[in-house]
């Protein structure tokens, strides 16, 4: 029987009965290996953990640099740069993450310059048209300036229209727009889109509506409706005399086709 203490083992035996205490000799040989062996075990978990560690922050160390790399590179304006994916490289997802983003900043960019060419484009005839309605205003006729004052007052309007669609398109591609999605019964929405189109084609608008009249999408009809619009209007500057608009269902899409017998881009 033995009753263990903090320190001291007790117990007894024989008979008569005698008591004894069992205690540790600290300075045993065997005792003194066992402490050395432990303080070396423990030397060699540091040591292996700092080695561990080291490769690891080094490994790291080498994937950000490449990362930097290219993100100065980036910065510096070769926006096709992308990071590597491979797995020495790869910090995680942001090598992904980072790709992504430099992808649609270079597609910002894209658009941006763009857009800049289609503004100069699109400002360039009515400034024109300006310009030479007020030196015609110079030199005409009283009886003949409130024609001039009236050509420069709708070229001032269509300079306000441009200006609200490039406004307009810039949202796009900042992700300012918010679009407000319902349901609607397509073949009913093309109908009515069609009908809406004949009032200012001088062109011959057919109509070939093959979608299911039960379809019903989630959209919203005034963007939608201006892309169509869009098309439309640029067909019956071009057409010769027929333009076309075709909806079908082809799989799971939704096709709204445009066409026309002009000469094409």
């Amino acid at each position: 029987v033995w009753f263990d203490d903090e320190f001291y083992n007790y117990f007894y035996a024989f008979e008569p009965r005698q008591y004894f205490r069992m205690s540790e000799d600290e300075e045993h040989p065997l005792l003194l290996i066992d402490s050395e062996l432990g303080l070396i075990i423990l030397l060699v978990l540091i040591v292996s953990f700092a080695l561990t560690s080291f490769a690891w922050m080094y490994g790291l160390m080498m994937k950000l640099r490449h990362l930097e790399d290219s993100a100065d590179k980036f910065s510096q304006g070769h926006f096709s740069e992308r990071a590597s994916i491979k797995g020495r490289y790869r910090v995680g997802r942001l090598n992904q993450r980072f790709n992504e983003m430099a992808q649609r900043i270079e597609h910002l960019i894209a658009a941006q310059k763009q857009q800049t060419q289609m503004v100069a484009h699109e400002l360039r005839s009515p400034l024109f048209r300006l310009h030479l309605q007020l030196d015609l205003l110079e030199q005409s006729e009283k009886d003949q300036q409130a024609q001039h004052i009236q050509g420069i007052e709708d070229d001032i309007c269509h300079l306000e229209e441009l200006v609200n669609e490039l406004l307009e398109y810039g949202k796009v591609f900042r992700a300012e727009l918010s679009l407000n999605f319902q349901p609607t019964i397509m073949h009913s929405f093309i109908n009515d889109l069609y009908r809406v189109s004949l009032k200012d084609s001088t062109a011959k608008i057919s109509l070939n509506n093959y979608i299911d009249s039960k379809l019903t999408l989630p959209i919203d009809s005034h963007y939608l409706t201006r892309a169509i619009v869009n098309l439309l209007t640029n067909a019956n500057k071009y057409a010769k005399t027929q333009i076309s608009l075709t909806s079908k269902a082809k799989g799971d899409e939704l096709l709204l086709i445009v066409e026309d017998d002009g000469c094409g881009i």
